[in-house]
């Protein structure tokens, strides 16, 4: 996984997160296997969350939508 910074559709500060396909996703004590190329961006600053935040939501969304 890499987390990084991106931007939100407005041009605002946001998180993102790049996760390969076949790589484990480790959230809340679990873990899972990413079927395909994964990329989460959570628009940290219309939010109004830290970047730790969104990088705990940025997570818990790629784990999300990569159970089966």
């Amino acid at each position: 996984m890499v987390y990084g910074t991106s931007v939100d559709p407005q041009f605002r500060p946001a998180t993102a997160l790049w996760v390969a396909a076949g790589q484990p996703i480790r959230a809340g004590g679990s873990s899972v296997t990413a079927g395909a190329d994964t990329t989460i961006v959570v628009a940290s600053k219309a939010l109004g969350v830290s970047d730790d935040r969104g990088r705990a939501m940025a997570l818990a969304i790629a784990a999300s939508a990569n159970r089966r």
